[in-house]
């Protein structure tokens, strides 16, 4: 057995799980999470991306406990280049089918310059890496030969910075938890005293196989929280910004790009908007993903005449384009 079936008290991961996540639904909600993986271990369910203000909130004591509990050789620790593909090492993936959790250290896409375009690339990268459900897929190692197998790895990852991931607003991938504040050397003194006893660390174990579930599926869209939502914010471009931006100032059910293209340079000029060369090309595209066409291709309702032009007519949801096609 892995751990003491008896004895020792939970006292210090509970303790430690409140100090890390002080917002209660965040910190049941990864509670659940961490019992699951624990009870399921080949499901690797949702990310954690975990956002501190500070260094010295207890993410490390985190990833020592992790390690405890499932066993250190099933838990991969990788720096965030490593992670999406930066490094000459990033080709070798034996981590994905060799670990049950991963621990992605300091992810950060912000303090190298990156543009939007760069950080879309980091989604799509990583959106082929953590996938919710088992997967099969094929594994590179050193020296060996290449093979495929399914990959039970899931992924708690740690940073600082707000803008880490450029998570689209509709992402079902990644639960975004905000961490508390630092403590004092005796307070983590007392908790690393309490993980260095097995009895004590079987006891947390015991506790995660007792926790109430509720309704938890590691399929389900993660809980909704405040930094996911800011994180969302930083990862649109500054055209979808504007975007949102005009048609929450504009009126009607319906809109016309020309109206949202004078609306967004509007903005532009009044926030200081960077829009690249031939934006309106871009917003044009963004607009055909975010509203909805009126009307029949070619029907009497395909498009406006006037002013010697054809203009499209676009409406903001669903119920507004059955209404007026």
């Amino acid at each position: 057995e892995l751990h003491p079936e008896s004895g020792g008290d939970a006292w210090g991961g509970i303790e430690l799980l409140e100090q890390l996540l002080p917002e209660q639904a965040e910190r049941e909600w990864f509670t659940r999470w961490l019992a699951y993986k624990w009870l399921h271990p080949a499901t690797p369910g949702p990310a954690v991306l975990m956002v501190a203000r500070r260094f010295g909130t207890g993410r490390g004591t985190l990833g020592e406990l992790i390690k405890r509990i499932f066993g250190s050789r099933y838990v991969n620790e990788l720096g965030f280049d490593h992670f999406v593909g930066r490094t000459t090492q990033s080709q070798y993936t034996g981590w994905q089918a060799d670990s049950l959790v991963v621990l992605v250290n300091e992810s950060s896409t912000a303090d190298n310059g990156s543009t939007f375009r760069t950080k879309h690339d980091t989604y799509e990268r990583l959106k082929e890496i953590v996938e919710p459900r088992p997967r099969e897929r094929l594994i590179v190692e050193k020296y060996t030969k290449s093979y495929r197998a399914l990959t039970p790895a899931s992924y708690v990852i740690f940073t600082n910075n707000p803008d880490a991931l450029p998570l689209p607003p509709e992402d079902r991938r990644f639960a975004v938890l905000a961490n508390g504040d630092p403590r004092d050397v005796e307070y983590w003194e007392r908790i690393n005293a309490w993980m260095g006893e097995p009895e004590n660390v079987g006891a947390f174990v015991r506790w995660l196989e007792a926790y109430d579930m509720a309704d938890y599926s590691p399929f389900a869209v993660p809980i909704k929280t405040a930094s996911k939502e800011a994180m969302s914010g930083f990862a649109l471009s500054p055209i979808d910004l504007a975007l949102e931006e005009a048609l929450r100032e504009l009126p009607g059910e319906l809109v016309l790009p020309d109206q949202l293209l004078s609306a967004m340079r509007k903005l532009r000029d009044e926030h200081s908007y960077d829009f690249p060369e031939r934006w309106e090309i871009a917003a044009k595209r963004a607009m055909q993903k975010l509203l909805l066409r009126v009307g029949e291709r070619d029907g009497p309702s395909w498009v406006l005449k006037g002013d010697s032009k054809r203009h499209p007519i676009y409406a903001r949801t669903r119920q507004h384009s059955a209404k007026w096609a």
